[in-house]
């Protein structure tokens, strides 16, 4: 009897022993190494990480440079593109910087956990919807602000304003977040984050310094680096499908996601900012506002959510399950957005008769094109010649 309960005693010890190394080994980096794999660990449920291949490991450094120069180049193009006496007109009126802000950092991130509890997704993928939910919004909104008539003024500011914010949001809604997929043992990046936010802060300074200092030279800059954000994407994406194509998986959960999440923020950008119109008059904003919001609150800065992924030092097989969702997402995304153009152009021609002519070009805070003040050149000069 004595030996017996030794015996269970043993045992006992030996799977906490277990169980306590195999959570130390999954914080670190998603896996089980192959020489520590053992029959002791054959009925957990675990990624074993692959043998390290010098080739892989070397592409996935190049990757890792191309993110970063890839952010770096976003950021200093928002910086050109902000005007500080545009950003001050509308902080004298925020209600649509107030709204952007819980749209982008209270519907998106909630919108994430839905939908991963929904599908009932494993961690890596739960882990890759909050990152993308919890980014700031993407510079292509600008874009798709100006070819639907948004307010550009409204469009920049919201875009600096949610990547300024996204400094103390993005790893506080990780931290929040990450309970979800803490059970798992698969670690939240918390470490790179620092780094990240590094190639946040430093490029937009540098960019708004000479928006600033040199605002001629700025806006050219800034079509530069439209034309360099564009290509570097494309090589990131060339380079992630030869590196993890091995590794992805496309579920059904994860397609669905894709394709309704950036519809589902476009549609409730739009239905908050027309609901509290309804609470109080002064809260009103114009529909070229409403639009504006909508696009900011949908169109997510995938390529932050890939660096910080890319950075993050998990093992192949668990960096590219989380990159799948990020690239899906940029592509339904873009996809969504030329159908919005389409369809706001075709609504405009049902109703006037024609094609706007000017998509976005003149705008006043208020929405009225009488006034016709233009600042197209100003916010999003990447359409126009410098005056």
């Amino acid at each position: 009897m004595e030996n017996n309960s030794l015996s269970k005693s043993e045992n006992l010890s030996e799977a906490t022993a277990t169980a306590y190394t195999t959570s130390s080994l999954l914080s670190t980096n998603g896996c089980i190494p192959p020489e520590l794999w053992n029959d002791s660990l054959s009925g957990v449920a675990l990624t074993v990480c692959p043998p390290n291949d010098p080739q892989a490991e070397k592409l996935r450094s190049i990757l890792s440079n191309i993110l970063s120069v890839l952010i770096a180049i976003i950021m200093v193009g928002i910086g050109c593109a902000v005007e500080f006496k545009l950003v001050i007109k509308h902080f004298k009126k925020p209600i649509g910087i107030v709204l952007g802000a819980v749209c982008q950092f209270v519907i998106m991130p909630l919108l994430g956990y839905a939908w991963a509890k929904i599908f009932v997704m494993e961690a890596p993928e739960t882990l890759s919807l909050l990152l993308v939910g919890s980014c700031p919004g993407g510079t292509m909104s600008n874009i798709v602000a100006y070819w639907i008539g948004g307010d550009m003024e409204l469009s920049s500011t919201m875009t600096t304003v949610s990547v300024v914010l996204s400094l103390g949001t993005l790893p506080l809604l990780l931290f929040i977040y990450s309970k979800v997929v803490s059970h798992s043992g698969l670690s939240v990046p918390f470490s790179t984050l620092g780094l990240t936010i590094t190639l946040i802060v430093v490029p937009l300074s540098i960019g708004t310094f000479l928006r600033y200092k040199f605002p001629k030279a700025a806006i050219r800059i800034l079509k530069v680096m439209s034309v360099l954000g564009i290509v570097a994407l494309i090589i990131v994406a060339a380079f992630s499908i030869y590196l993890f194509h091995g590794y992805w998986s496309f579920e059904t959960g994860q397609i669905v996601t894709s394709v309704l999440y950036p519809l589902c923020g476009m549609v409730l950008g739009y239905a908050l900012t027309s609901a509290v119109a309804l609470l109080s008059s002064s809260w009103t904003l114009s529909h070229a506002e409403r639009r504006t919001v909508s696009v900011e609150t949908g169109i997510q800065n995938s390529q932050l959510a890939m660096a910080i992924v890319q950075m993050s030092g998990w093992s192949l097989e668990i960096t590219g399950r989380v990159m799948v969702f990020p690239m899906m997402y940029a592509i339904s995304q873009l996809c969504w957005s030329v159908v919005y153009v389409m369809f706001y152009h075709f609504i405009s021609f049902a109703i006037h008769g024609k094609c706007p002519r000017h998509p976005g070009k003149r705008i006043t805070a208020a929405g009225d094109p009488s006034t016709k003040e233009k600042t197209n050149d100003m916010v999003n000069p990447a359409f126009d010649q410098i005056e």
